[in-house]
């Protein structure tokens, strides 16, 4: 388990204090951002109505527990397969997944099994105002980060109805992460997962999340037909994540000991 125990204050100013979950917000703060850091979308018939935002947060759910004694973070990078840390991950309070990263008997020794959140960004949408996402992990509690620019995509859809697995991230909070990550328009999900870990735990421990030291590393661990390196070199992904900014943070937290990088 990571060695170093910041103080919880110490924990949260990392992100301005700002609540974890959107239920958690006010209403007059979160009308003061454009999405997808908040609801405000101008002045006059153009804004967004407070009494639509009402209605929207009076829907969003908090998961049962919030508070875990020791995390690990599970990313998709190749570099799990450089080591069998499946049991240590499982050994956690709290296993935390990013997206849609498989759990399987075949990926367990590297991977682990165990599954307590699931960090979702900007899941899509069914026609029945469900996540497809909700269907295919049906029993997982997912943090739900809503990253698109507008707020009648992802925000729309969790908020139709109630969810009591599916519990929205403050669009604060997530502002919050972005100042860490440079000129990132989009903070990458597997950063803000290990954010979310730093609030709700005690000590973190982060396995697969690149850190753009192995570029030789398969970019997922369970599909080994793109490497590190070539995945940090997209074309146009560079508009939306500063790669290497994202990629720092993890490092200052490691350095810092709010985590510890594992593999």
């Amino acid at each position: 388990m990571a060695m170093a125990d910041p103080p919880r204050a110490a924990r949260a100013q990392l992100f301005g204090g700002v609540p974890l979950f959107m239920v958690e917000e006010t209403v007059a703060k979160l009308m003061k951002h454009a999405p997808p850091y908040g609801f405000q979308f101008g002045r006059g018939a153009s804004a967004f109505k407070e009494e639509e935002l009402l209605l929207k947060r009076g829907r969003a759910t908090l998961p049962a527990k919030r508070r875990f004694h020791s995390c690990a973070v599970v990313g998709s990078s190749g570099t799990l397969l450089s080591r069998s840390l499946g049991r240590e991950i499982d050994a956690h309070s709290a296993v935390i997944r990013v997206n849609s990263a498989p759990v399987s008997r075949h990926y367990a020794p590297k991977a682990g099994r165990r599954t307590t959140w699931r960090v979702m960004a900007s899941p899509h949408a069914a026609s029945d105002y469900h996540f497809a996402e909700q269907a295919r992990f049906p029993n997982e509690t997912m943090l739900v980060v809503c990253d698109r620019p507008y707020v009648y995509s992802c925000q729309n859809v969790l908020y139709a109805t109630p969810k009591p697995h599916m519990h929205g991230i403050n669009p604060r909070f997530y502002a919050q992460v972005r100042r860490h990550t440079g000129k990132s328009v989009i903070p990458l999900t597997g950063v803000v997962a290990v954010a979310i870990a730093i609030r709700s735990c005690r000590s973190v421990d982060v396995y697969g999340l690149s850190t753009m030291t192995s570029p030789a590393a398969c970019f997922y661990y369970w599909s080994c037909g793109q490497t590190d390196g070539l995945y940090h070199t997209r074309p146009g992904d560079s508009e939306f994540h500063d790669f290497r900014a994202n990629a720092a943070a993890l490092l200052q937290w490691n350095a810092s000991g709010h985590i510890r990088v594992r593999v």
